[in-house]
Parts: C-alpha cells; structure tokens; sequence
C-alpha cells in the first residue's frame, strides 16, 4: 500500500481547511485595515477638539488681557492679548482642515460666525476700549457689548464642542465594533480549523485501526519508498519488533539479490498513481 491511500484521509478536509485559513487571512487584512482607519480618523476627532479648545482659549485671552487694560491701564496686561490675537488666524485655519478632512463640512457655519464674531469683538469693543481704557459709561457699555459677543462665541464653541465630541464617541464604539467583530470571526475560523483537523485526526486514526486490524500484513510507504505504517501481521510475518520497520526502506523487505533494480520499479509504479494494477502484477514474484 502506498503513501496516497494515506492521504485519502486528508483529501475530504484539506479544501475546506485551506479555504478557512485564506479567508481567515483575507479577513483579518480587511478588519485590520478598517480598524486602522478608525483609529486615524478617532485620533482626528482628538486632534480637532484640541485645535477648538485652543481658539476658544484665544478668544478668552484677548478679553482677558483687555479687561486688566481697562481696569488698570496697565499695558503688560496687553501682552496676552496681542499674543492671542497674532495665534488666533492660525488656529483658525487650522481647525476648518480638521473639518473638511474628517468630513464634518457642515460644522463650517459655527466655525465661521466664531471667526465673524472675533472680527467684529476687536472691531467694536477691542478697539475703542484701548483707545480710551479710562472707567466711563461709554467703557462699560462697550465691556458689555463685549460680554454679549464673548457669549455668543461661547454658545457656538458649546455646539462645535459637543458635534465633535458625539462623533468621538461614535468612533470609539465603531472601533470597538469593529474589535468584537473581529475577534468573532476569529473564534469561528479557529473552530473551523479545529474542527476539520479533529475529523481528519479521527480518520486517520480509523485508518490506522482498519491496517492494524486486518488480518493480512500490511505495510505503507511514501513516494521515497520509506515504510510508514505497519501493522503487526507484518511485522511477525518477516520478523521484526514493534515500530521497527517504521522509517526503513522497503528494500530490507526485498530479497537481497533484487534489492538493486527495485528503486527504479517502485519509482516506474509510483510516477502513474491512478494506474489501475496491483504492484507486481504480470511478474515473477519471488
């Protein structure tokens, strides 16, 4: 018996098993693929609510420092808010990128009327109070005016905050989603593959039952002519121990004075598998 009758047993799981582990392979490139590009867009949000922070911060800071002008008229106190005013353009521009690369293009209008409002607090509050800081009716008016537009500025940072923050959480739990449903997937192919190896371990232990069992001696080899399998009719019928022949030529079998030609007769057997003929038919045997 040669080494294919042995792979029989293989040959009704091996495509199953290679089919789980090439989609087992493809699916994972494509879970991990979508999970990196969630993790990048969720470091974008992060990213985006820090640039909004830091123009809300701004905002505060040039009122911040105009207020200790006006209260003092101490100029240090204008350092703040030049600073702020010179970063505040940056930030800006910085944060609608943010925008348009995570697509969130409809929160364009806020971020827009929190640049409008800017414009307009340095136009008629900013200005005027630094022209004349002393304390005066017309002063507390403009400080006024200019808590009315800070509040305002303030209600559109509170919407641009929670939009982002929403698709924040959003994007943590489609990376979670995206976690389990990976790893479910690769519970169910592990115990596909499992399962199919387990079949394949019970055939072949079938097999190997089926050769040891039968009444006949019975020996298998592979294609290099090695023994593989033996049973125990065989192994007493030429007198050797348990396992013994296992690794051996087939040729310590072969009586010694055709142990020379009989590698190029089993290869000449072996090169046409599906021949349909017992080996040795049509010869002398000895």
């Amino acid at each position: 018996m040669r080494l294919p009758a042995l792979a029989n047993n293989w040959r009704g799981s091996l495509p199953t098993l290679m089919i789980a582990v090439v989609v087992l392979a493809f699916a994972a490139f494509l879970i991990l693929f979508a999970a990196r590009a969630a993790a990048i867009y969720e470091t974008g949000i992060r990213e985006a609510q820090t640039d909004r922070g830091q123009i809300l911060s701004y905002q505060l800071d040039e009122e911040t420092g105009l207020r200790g002008y006006t209260a003092t008229g101490a100029a240090f106190f204008l350092e703040p808010y030049y600073k702020a005013r010179a970063r505040f353009p940056r930030a800006l521009a910085k944060f609608d990128r943010d925008l348009a690369v995570l697509g969130l293009t409809g929160l364009q209008p806020w971020l827009a009327d929190e640049k409008h409002l800017n414009e307009r607090w340095r136009s008629t509050v900013a200005g005027p109070l630094r022209a004349y800081w002393r304390l005066s009716p017309a002063s507390i008016a403009l400080q006024r005016r200019g808590k009315q537009i800070i509040d305002h500025f303030r209600s559109d940072d509170l919407v641009l905050h929670t939009r982002i923050e929403a698709m924040a959480v959003s994007a943590d739990t489609h990376s979670e989603y995206v976690l389990a449903f990976f790893l479910s997937f690769m519970v169910a192919i592990l115990l596909t593959i499992a399962t199919v190896v387990r079949i394949a371990h019970e055939r072949q232990k079938l097999f190997n039952l089926v050769v040891e069992s039968a009444p006949s001696a019975m020996l298998v080899i592979n294609t290099g002519g090695r023994i593989t399998l033996v049973n125990a009719q065989a192994e007493r019928l030429f007198g050797y121990a348990h396992g013994e022949l296992v690794g051996q030529p087939i040729e310590l079998l072969v009586p010694e004075g055709f142990r020379g030609g009989h590698p190029d007769l089993r290869g000449s057997f072996s090169a046409v598998p599906s021949l349909a003929r017992e080996m040795g038919a049509g010869r002398d045997l000895h």
